[in-house]
């Protein structure tokens, strides 16, 4: 498994930090879990994969746009 490292600063708690963390990859793991089981169940292709995120990103553009980010 990856480590990732992180510099706290001094003033910031670090348990808060860790139970943040943790709770941001608990919560990650759980949409990719999702995001595989919908996808065998859907029986998606490559390329049905490549077209949808194609579409995200064109769509994401689009809100990029609108919130002038």
């Amino acid at each position: 498994m990856p480590t990732i490292t992180v510099e706290v600063p001094e003033n910031i708690p670090i348990d808060r930090i860790k139970m943040k963390i943790q709770k941001l990859i608990t919560e990650e793991r759980l949409k990719w879990e999702l995001f595989e089981k919908a996808k065998e169940e859907l029986n998606l292709t490559e390329e049905d994969l490549k077209d949808f995120e194609k579409a995200r990103e064109e769509a994401w553009k689009e809100e990029k746009k609108r919130l002038g980010l």
